[in-house]
């Protein structure tokens, strides 16, 4: 159990919870490597038991979910099952729990009796336009990564695949998964750890540390083409861990991956800032996975014949210089339809 350290300085506290939000994400990221071949068995061993005996209708799907898993699949899942049994203890380590003095905080949820909170930072508002903002982030950039797709598949990048039967339930269901995964992404990164950076630092540079942190987590998470020698080997996580750090040592990686990554995790950091609310992020999050996850499905990344090719776009809609050039300028669309100093305007 975590033991909580009165701090009295407000001027350490905040520098301290920068470095928890580092230390969480490198703990999940450690864990889940750790724990992703026990992940991988389960999962494929739950595959093999649905062939041969009946089971109800919700084992049966998540069976057949990891039947067509590959490994780097359950490797992300077992980060995502990491961070989720950390996160309480983050929570608390973060003192989160209780109802504040006079009801008021930076949080507005409830924390312990007589702990110190603080003014710094921007307080998330209460935003009257927050739905319209959801849903225009949403339409905005899945309507950009449609277009994005359709030059690409025009240039020949990519060829499209013919959808088969139950392309409508796939796309239900990754229109699901896309609002919930965004939603619980913008609490973490722009609803805890922005919050966090923004009491510790100027917010130009707690900006641009949350989109580092955001770049970084994602760059690495499994990529097409990476594979294990043994997907039953001890410690065959930590080996995919390695391979995908070694990309931060590949200026193809870092043009083509990571600035994609660290653009966006800019776009989400300055819509948050630019509205004091997640919701606009939220909607920008949900179209990016969204829209990724329907043309990941549907298309086909065909190899560039030269060096330039690609790097202008890369196995995914949102790998490359053209995806880079589309979040800067949605960046700007953000910019002149939002208003800092109303907060919540669009």
């Amino acid at each position: 159990m975590l033991l909580f350290i009165p701090i009295a300085d407000d001027r350490v506290r905040p520098v301290r919870d920068v470095l928890k939000i580092w230390l969480y994400a490198a703990l999940a990221l450690m864990t889940g490597a750790w724990i992703t071949p026990v992940v991988y068995n389960a999962g494929k061993a739950l595959a093999e038991v649905s062939e041969v005996k009946q089971t109800n209708d919700i084992l049966e799907r998540l069976a057949n979910g990891c039947r067509v898993m590959q490994f780097p699949d359950f490797y992300e899942l077992a980060i995502a099952l990491a961070a989720a049994f950390w996160f309480m203890w983050f929570f608390a380590w973060l003192r989160i729990g209780q109802e504040a003095p006079m009801g008021r905080g930076p949080w507005k949820l409830r924390l312990p009796e007589g702990v110190q909170f603080f003014e710094k930072g921007q307080r998330l508002r209460k935003n009257r336009m927050g739905s319209l903002q959801a849903a225009s982030g949403f339409l905005l950039m899945t309507g950009f990564l449609v277009i994005l797709g359709c030059a690409l598949l025009e240039a020949g990048s990519f060829t499209w695949m013919r959808p088969g039967k139950g392309w409508l339930q796939t796309t239900a269901w990754a229109l699901a998964v896309a609002w919930v995964l965004a939603i619980l992404k913008e609490l973490l990164f722009r609803g805890i750890a922005l919050g966090i950076f923004l009491r510790a630092m100027p917010p130009w540079v707690a900006i641009l540390l949350s989109a580092l942190l955001y770049a970084g987590v994602h760059f690495l998470l499994p990529i097409g083409g990476l594979t294990v020698a043994d997907p039953d080997a001890k410690g065959v996580g930590f080996e995919l861990l390695a391979k995908l750090a070694m990309r931060f040592g590949d200026w193809h990686a870092l043009v083509s991956d990571f600035s994609v990554l660290f653009a966006m995790g800019l776009l989400l950091a300055h819509a948050r800032w630019r509205t004091a609310s997640l919701w606009l992020p939220i909607g920008l999050q949900a179209g990016w996975i969204f829209a990724e996850w329907i043309f990941g499905r549907f298309t086909v990344a065909v190899e560039g014949p030269d060096l330039v090719a690609r790097l202008l776009s890369g196995q995914s809609i949102q790998q490359g210089l053209i995806p880079l050039v589309g979040v800067i300028f949605t960046s700007m669309l953000i910019y002149f339809f939002t208003d800092a100093r109303k907060g919540n305007s669009f």
